[in-house]
């Protein structure tokens, strides 16, 4: 984008947002059990690949579009 293009930028044309979570990823506003499953997967593969030994597993965060409403 070109400076002089900023006067007539508008956010609303580029991001959207929603009423409701991603329903790929979520029920309502909870998390689906099996995305929950593979999350909890993923953080304990990535926890045995750093080779820290006795860490409890608190949470996981979800970031991005797919933890909002865009």
């Amino acid at each position: 984008m070109h400076f002089k293009e900023l006067d007539s930028f508008r956010l609303d044309d580029t991001v959207k947002f929603h009423d409701h979570l991603n329903p790929a990823l979520y029920n309502g506003d909870h998390i689906k059990p099996d995305v929950r499953e593979q999350l909890l997967l993923i953080a304990q593969d990535f926890i045995e690949h750093l080779g820290v030994n006795d860490l409890d597993l608190v949470d996981i965060t979800v970031s991005g579009s797919n933890a909002a409403y865009n």
